[in-house]
Order: structure tokens, then C-alpha cells, then sequence
């Protein structure tokens, strides 16, 4: 799923929203010939339900998705959190201070938190970063994962 999702990431997944997909959400979803667990976003519903899933990666061979496999008879969970560790010299309040205009703000020593509008789920789109011994933490709620093709995002929140 790169660039969306970089090895390492953590990511999180709602079961009782699977039934409730729609064209753009990312989704953890079983590899149908093969025992592998899979994060997609979805690329369309068919009328019948099932699930045209791809990966983000430009490259279309580097993906397996339906492309490969053909369409899915749906998913295990809408993904509704990713954690991304970032590397440890960086500061969390001059991480967001090129941050996307209008968001709130709220900023403390060891955490930065923005937060956005919510989702058709009533999910707030959210993304935290706090300082632990190991480095500093990106967690961000699904809502706020286009914010990770931002530019700033893309030059200052490198993984560790």
C-alpha cells in the first residue's frame, strides 16, 4: 500500500464497518487463493456487493489485488487507525507546524494533535504525535489519511 502505508505501520480495523464500505476506504481484507492477510482500498462495489480492491502503489505489478485476483466477496474491517513510528530526533510541534491550514490545534510537550472534520462514520479525522523513549509516534484516524500525501507530510514525517 505504499506510499500510504510504509512497512512497520500498525494498522487498525473496525469489523462492524465492513458491511458499510464505500469507493475509497481502506480495507484488511483475505487473499483468495492464498493465506494472506491484505490492506486495500476499495475501488468500487459491484450491485452485487463484492469488492474491487487495489493497493496505492503506482506500480501495478508490485500489487496484489483484484486486478490479480478478481473481485472479493467483501472484507474483514474498514481500517480506522494507523501508528507509524518516525524517527527520534524529531520534535512533534515542529513536525505540524506546516500542517494544512484550518485544522484545530493543540499542542503540549510531548504531543501535537490536529483534528478535522469527521467522516461519513462520524469518525474525527484526527492525527496525534507523541514523543515515546523509542521516537515519536504518528497515529492518525482513517479520515485523516489523504493528509499523508500533504507535502508537508511527505518532508517531514519520514519513518524511523
Amino acid at each position: 500500500m505504499a506510499p500510504t502505508l510504509l512497512p512497520g505501520d500498525r494498522v487498525y480495523a473496525d469489523p462492524a464497518q465492513a458491511a458499510l464500505l464505500a469507493e475509497g476506504d481502506l480495507v484488511i481484507c483475505a487473499h483468495p487463493f492464498r493465506d494472506l492477510t491484505l490492506v486495500k482500498r476499495v475501488a468500487r462495489k459491484s450491485a452485487s456487493g463484492r469488492l474491487d480492491v487495489r493497493g496505492d502503489n503506482p506500480d501495478s505489478l508490485a500489487s496484489q489485488d483484484s486486478r490479480g485476483f478478481g473481485l472479493l466477496r467483501g472484507a474483514r474491517g474498514r481500517v480506522v487507525l494507523v501508528r507509524r513510528l518516525l524517527s527520534g530526533g524529531a520534535s512533534p510541534s515542529r513536525l505540524l507546524a506546516r500542517a494544512p491550514e484550518g485544522l484545530a490545534r493543540a499542542s503540549g510537550e510531548s504531543s501535537c494533535r490536529l483534528a478535522g472534520a469527521p467522516d461519513r462514520f462520524g469518525c474525527e479525522a484526527h492525527l496525534e504525535l507523541a514523543r515515546a523513549p523509542e521516537g515519536v509516534y504518528l497515529t492518525l484516524s482513517a479520515a485523516a489519511l489523504p493528509w499523508l500525501s500533504e507535502a508537508w507530510c511527505l518532508e517531514g514525517l519520514r519513518r524511523a
